[in-house]
């Protein structure tokens, strides 16, 4: 038998009291949520850790925080698509919890999300997508039918205007006590809601987690988010003297999330990746959640990147981890490489009118200093000028180029060297051959003399003949005849093209 002490005896006066202090703040938490919600000044709820807890067995009791833990992977790839992995720590109890955690971008692709529960006493038994959250048209859809008050400044004066609001498609129409009356969205100053529960303040997913081990276990998230893109932006610099060039490389990479990835671990993969149409259109919007299934370069002399193969396509990791802010770029130097021998060339073209082109040719090979998987991208061309430092000479887009393949830039148009293209005459040797004899000639402005090469392009089963210029055959349909057209002067060539089509009975 345990026999209490005087001083036991006052306990249920202070124990009183702190009842009636319990009761009074309760009582001043619900007088602030049935207050009206004023849009132009909000009342929201406290910035919370973006890793909630909850556990149903003891609903009662408010669960601990915690936010994501280690550095992000990851890795984007060409088209506006990024996949992401996330590692972060759940402090569970036995039984069913559930676990909020937003610490990802509002364009996440919700099929996509998959979280991996290491231990084997731990079963992911639901995932949820929420994705309403706070914004003045998700308030106005959530008060269809309900009455609202619109302060309005008809330029003369401000006044309050209370009714049902029956349309928020353009302006706003509300059912008052003297009619319908249509309200321009201009004139509204602010909006007064008498409730905004079941929003949140920004996207989140949400899981309900069964486990017989409690305490603290590391979940493992991987998703796909749009929103998150990199290109390759190439900087030439050609020196014609030497018949060379240098190359540098950066990779552009953009966020336009409104989520950032802090010390992420970084990699870029180049190539098209497939991505299957979906069977009906993703909804984002309205009330409710989405709900898922249950479920170093060798030749480069300070590479930010090493490369390397993945699948059918080419990955280049980040030496050192960077943070990608949301709605920014930033440029990452991805190669370089220096002294690369580079073909100029002048090219005719028979499909262009009259245009002559410049266009440097370089190999993508160890030997030039390079010989690596070049990702597609814009190649911006310079050329040093006398007394002037760079100048820009042309671009042209780079296409995913493997190791010991040529890259070739068009750079422009040749102003003083011109070409011109004529049929002379047309024949018919038989009724499923076409014979044109046809003229191309060349201008050379310049006080050089210049080399142009002729592309030639026929259909068919082509025969040339009674040309005065050696030619070469490129593919099937393509001929090229290369002419050397002194300076000040011209050159013509001449030859005839014999196109046969088979007869089919």
């Amino acid at each position: 038998m345990t026999t209490k002490s005087p001083s036991s005896t006052k306990k249920p006066i202070p124990m009183l009291a702190a009842a009636i202090v319990g009761l009074a703040v309760i009582a001043a938490v619900i007088f602030v949520f049935q207050n009206e919600f004023t849009l132009d000044n909000p009342i929201l709820p406290a910035a919370q850790p973006r890793l909630v807890y909850s556990n149903f067995a003891a609903s009662s009791e408010q669960a601990n925080f915690q936010s994501s833990t280690g550095a992000p992977y990851v890795t984007i790839y060409n088209g506006n698509l990024a996949s992401v992995s996330q590692s972060f720590n759940a402090q569970l109890t036995s039984g069913e919890n559930e676990i909020t955690y937003t610490d990802i971008p509002s364009q996440i692709i919700p099929a996509s999300v998959f979280v991996l529960a290491p231990n084997a006493n731990t079963q992911i038994l639901k995932q949820e997508y929420i994705f309403d959250t706070y914004s003045s048209e998700a308030l106005l859809q959530r008060h269809l039918g309900q009455t609202i008050t619109l302060v309005v400044d008809n330029g003369n004066s401000v006044q309050e205007i209370t009714g049902i609001l029956r349309s928020y498609q353009g302006d706003i129409i509300l059912e008052t006590g003297s009619g319908v009356q249509s309200i321009s969205r201009g004139s509204i100053v602010s909006t007064k809601f008498s409730d905004a529960t079941g929003l949140n303040t920004q996207p989140s997913l949400v899981w309900n987690i069964q486990t017989t081990a409690p305490g603290s276990q590391a979940l493992n998230l991987s998703y796909l988010t749009n929103g998150v893109d990199w290109q390759t932006n190439y900087a030439i610099d050609y020196d014609e003297a030497t018949s060379s060039i240098d190359l540098r490389a950066w990779a552009d990479v953009s966020n336009n999330t409104d989520y950032g990835f802090d010390n992420a671990k970084l990699s870029l993969v180049a190539g098209t990746i497939n991505r299957a149409s979906p069977a009906y259109p993703e909804y984002y919007g309205g009330k409710g959640a989405y709900a898922s299934a249950d479920a170093g370069i060798a030749s480069a002399p300070a590479p930010s990147f090493t490369a390397s193969s993945v699948s059918e396509y080419h990955r280049y990791d980040l030496a050192f981890p960077t943070s990608i802010k949301s709605h920014s770029s930033q440029q990452l130097n991805l190669l370089e490489a220096e002294n690369i021998p580079v073909t100029r060339e002048l090219v005719f073209d028979s499909y262009s009118a009259g245009a002559v082109q410049a266009t440097l040719t370089f190999k993508n090979n160890t030997a030039g200093g390079l010989g690596v998987a070049l990702p597609a991208g814009t190649a911006r061309v310079y050329t040093a000028v006398k007394n002037f430092g760079q100048t820009f000479v042309g671009e042209d887009t780079v296409e995913n180029t493997p190791a010991d393949k040529e890259v070739k830039l068009d750079i422009g148009e040749v102003f003083d060297v011109r070409g011109e293209r004529k049929v002379l005459d047309t024949s018919y040797p038989s009724k499923n051959c076409t014979l044109n004899r046809v003229e191309v000639k060349l201008t050379n402005s310049k006080s050089v003399s210049e080399t142009v090469k002729v592309v030639e392009h026929t259909y068919g089963d082509t025969t040339i003949s009674n040309n005065n210029f050696p030619y070469t055959v490129k593919d099937a349909q393509t001929y090229e005849f290369v002419i050397s057209v002194p300076a000040n002067g011209s050159q013509t060539l001449n030859f005839s093209a014999n196109s046969c089509y088979p007869i089919y009975n």
